[in-house]
């Protein structure tokens, strides 16, 4: 008989001790999802103000950049630079 009692109050504790954790994450689980939505949603805002302050630098950069440029330079050309051989040996693993 004591084999049995032992049996039935493991199960029922078992069970008080699941619904109390799953009371406590409903009453809990609405905080969580305000909280994150909440953090989301300041990156999402910040990476957005970024991605606008960028664009105004871009185009500044794109003027700086195209003036610095003679019209004389188009490509790479190695007829007038020095270019250096350099020999190497592979190494086993």
């Amino acid at each position: 008989m004591s084999f049995s009692n032992k049996t039935v109050l493991g199960t029922i504790g078992g069970l008080i001790i699941a619904f109390l954790a799953i009371t406590l994450f409903i009453k809990i689980l609405p905080v969580i999802l305000v909280v994150g939505l909440t953090i989301w949603g300041v990156f999402k805002i910040t990476k957005w103000f970024e991605s606008k302050s960028n664009k105004k630098m871009e185009f500044s950069k794109k003027d700086e950049v195209t003036s610095e440029f003679s019209s004389e330079d188009k490509g790479f050309g190695y007829d007038k630079d020095n270019v250096v051989d350099v020999d190497y040996t592979e190494v086993k693993k």
